[in-house]
This record gives C-alpha cells, sequence and structure tokens, in this order.
C-alpha cells in the first residue's frame, strides 16, 4: 500500500477493502461524499499521525479519524 493517499469510493465494501490493505502506523480519515446525486466515501491516509500532509480536516467534514496500531487494532480518534 503506499504510504499516503486519496481515494473516492462509491460503496462501503470497498471503503473496507481498501483499509484492509493500509500498513500498521497509518492514520486514515474517512469522509462523507454526497453532491450531484452521487452518495460515496473520500478516504485519506497518511503514515504515523500528521494530518498536515492531508490538508487537515474542515470543521464541516462529518469525519471518521482512526490509526492502525502495530498490534493490528484500529483506534477511533476524535475529530473535534
Amino acid at each position: 500500500m503506499n504510504r499516503q493517499g486519496d481515494q473516492e469510493l462509491d460503496s462501503w465494501e470497498k471503503v473496507e477493502a481498501l483499509l484492509e490493505t493500509m500498513n500498521p502506523d497509518t492514520t486514515t480519515v474517512v469522509t462523507e461524499i454526497a453532491r450531484l446525486g452521487y452518495d460515496g466515501w473520500r478516504v485519506r491516509w497518511v503514515p504515523g499521525t500528521d494530518l498536515e500532509p492531508l490538508g487537515g480536516i474542515m470543521g464541516s467534514e462529518n469525519a471518521q479519524i482512526n490509526y492502525l496500531t502495530y498490534d493490528g487494532d484500529w483506534l477511533e480518534i476524535p475529530a473535534f
């Protein structure tokens, strides 16, 4: 898996499949997309916990932020 990325996906199953490919010590940001009749999700990820390379998270976003530990556990990080 790439160390950093940004993808838009049109089903939650695709989101789950992408998350299964993440390396440990990766933070992911999943946001819902609803525009022009398109429902989907944007998944951004970056190594470590510094979200600055992703441009941060806007307060208007319904963001789900998670960190994948070296033990394979996903930790939920409150967005705001």
